[in-house]
């Protein structure tokens, strides 16, 4: 048996690619990283941003991954309605929803 015909196996990998994705166009858009050739590498900036406190970065991705997906799925809209219900310090997870 394929490797790819496990259940599941190829959404799993599609959402990595996504995840992946995203996570390259953050770092991009922030000055985080730039490719060289065919090098990634990452720029004196990074050095100030791990710096940030940890909520600092959270809203800062949240901020980037809001406004990158959030227009274009009615999904997105409603985990954002749901995250904004959430109190401060506390987690939301899928089966408390």
């Amino acid at each position: 048996m394929d490797n790819c015909d496990l259940p599941g196996i190829r959404d799993v990998a599609a959402s990595v690619v996504r995840r992946k994705r995203t996570k390259n166009r953050f770092c991009e858009a922030k000055g985080l990283t730039t490719i060289e050739g065919n090098y990634l590498r990452i720029t004196d900036v990074v050095e100030e941003w791990l710096g940030k406190a940890d909520f600092a970065k959270m809203q800062e991705i949240f901020a980037f991954w809001q406004k990158q997906y959030m227009a274009s799925s009615a999904e997105a809209q409603l985990i954002l309605r749901l995250l904004l219900l959430v109190p401060e310090d506390q987690w939301l997870t899928s089966q408390s929803a």
